[in-house]
């Protein structure tokens, strides 16, 4: 029978101290209450990553290209272009 979603399990984990100290670090920054929730968020996030299409991935090398090359729009400017046709 197969355990409900509030049922939990210990794990181990074992990580360099930096590695701590880092994690650490991060889940207090972010405004998790606890190393715990910040951990089973990630591994949340790493198992039901988003998968994008070839599409988007083609558009993010071309926003990632015109970036270096300076060719960059302010957000007021996307603003009068989509928003008040």
């Amino acid at each position: 029978m197969a355990k409900a979603d509030t049922d939990t399990e210990n794990i181990n984990v074992r990580l360099t101290p930096k590695l701590l100290e880092d994690l650490d670090e991060t889940w207090e920054e972010r405004g998790y209450n606890s190393r715990s929730e910040f951990i089973r968020q990630a591994i949340r996030e790493s198992v039901n990553q988003t998968q994008l299409s070839a599409g988007a991935l083609e558009a993010l090398l071309e926003s990632s290209q015109q970036a270096r090359e300076g060719e960059l729009v302010s957000s007021e400017e996307i603003r009068e272009e989509f928003l008040n046709e």
